[in-house]
């Protein structure tokens, strides 16, 4: 399971399922995935571990979620795409999310969109977010 950070519809459906609790993460999460977020829970003082999703916000808030993973992968001394994350848009509603997902794969982060964005009419595009994209920066979208 990748830690996801969410926004918007995605981490509210997320929350609405339990997936935003120390308990999914306890359930859920692979063991590194579940001893890294043990370890951050102790370190920020909670006694137990932090969700394996994380709400940052509104669908528009998506800058929080890349300054938060930047700054985790240059304190761990990794890249980006090193790092066992996610965005997700799981029922986006404006072409915005194909640009934010475009850039967050360009980063290094796995992208999720709940439904394929307008671009199938370029078999040129869709091979490059879906397949080139993991070549190039070693993380792709799935739609």
């Amino acid at each position: 399971m990748y830690s996801l950070f969410s926004t918007g519809c995605a981490a509210q459906a997320c929350a609405r399922a339990g997936l935003l609790t120390p308990e999914a993460t306890l359930e859920y999460a692979g063991d590194k995935l579940k001893g890294l977020l043990k370890t951050l829970g102790e370190i920020s003082g909670l006694g137990k571990p932090l969700p394996p999703i994380w709400h940052f916000g509104s669908c528009v808030d998506n800058s929080r979620v890349i300054i938060l993973a930047i700054a985790l992968a240059q304190k761990m001394g990794l890249s980006v795409k090193d790092l066992p994350i996610a965005a997700s848009a799981s029922d986006w509603i404006a072409e915005k999310a194909a640009a934010i997902g475009t850039g967050a794969v360009a980063l290094g982060i796995t992208v999720h969109l709940g439904r394929a964005p307008p671009i199938l009419g370029s078999p040129e595009v869709v091979a490059l977010l879906t397949q080139k994209s993991q070549e190039l920066f070693g993380r792709q979208v799935h739609c």
